[in-house]
């Protein structure tokens, strides 16, 4: 795979180990502008689509990756927002009846996890891509559907392989689509 360096910025991503799990939280609420989170009360579906990747410091390759979704539609008779979230763990539902609530369950992420059994010490960054309105509808379809691939396939070698192969294909892969906005950063170097 050809590198790639797409993650210019630097900004703040909290990382914290347990075990072999590596837990990442970062904020990218500045994805929607005024005008989009306006749109937000249209009733028409709002999706966000955000892309994280762990890496060596220095390189473009990605030793691991995770895709979390979050689509938001307001109900214009019940005046309240409907989110769904879906990443590689789970698919969660949640209502909100603010504006501000429903953008922050969209764009604060938390809990974002990478295993990192057997990568070697080194220093890392994690790197990320976030998209309003990323493509079609099709292609969410189908980041949804590598989502559901069950846990132990993302295994080193056979079907898993090619999993992260296509996921990291699409990952870096300016030419997929255009999204009415995208944010790409990256976190300082960190030790594991």
């Amino acid at each position: 795979m050809t590198g790639v360096a797409w993650a210019e910025d630097v900004r703040t991503v909290r990382t914290s180990r347990s075990g072999d799990t590596l837990t990442v939280s970062f904020s990218v609420s500045d994805l929607l502008d005024d005008a989009a989170q306006e749109e937000l009360e249209s009733g028409l579906p709002t999706r966000i689509a955000l892309r994280s990747a762990l890496r060596m410091a220095g390189s473009s390759d990605a030793v691991r990756a995770s895709v979390r979704t979050c689509e938001i539609t307001y109900d214009l008779w019940d005046q309240v927002f409907h989110i769904h979230i879906e990443d590689e763990r789970q698919s969660k539902w949640y209502d909100a009846t603010s504006r501000n609530d429903a953008v922050r369950l969209c764009t604060v992420v938390r809990d974002t996890r990478f295993d990192v059994a057997g990568l070697e010490a080194g220093s890392y960054e994690v790197a990320v891509v976030a998209e309003l309105n990323p493509v079609s509808t099709a292609m969410l379809e189908g980041l949804r559907s590598w989502l559901r691939v069950p846990a132990n396939s993302g295994s080193v070698g056979g079907e898993g392989q090619s999993f992260f192969g296509s996921f990291v294909a699409i990952f870096i892969n300016r030419r997929i689509g255009e999204a009415d906005r995208t944010i790409r950063f990256r976190s300082a170097a960190f030790e594991l």
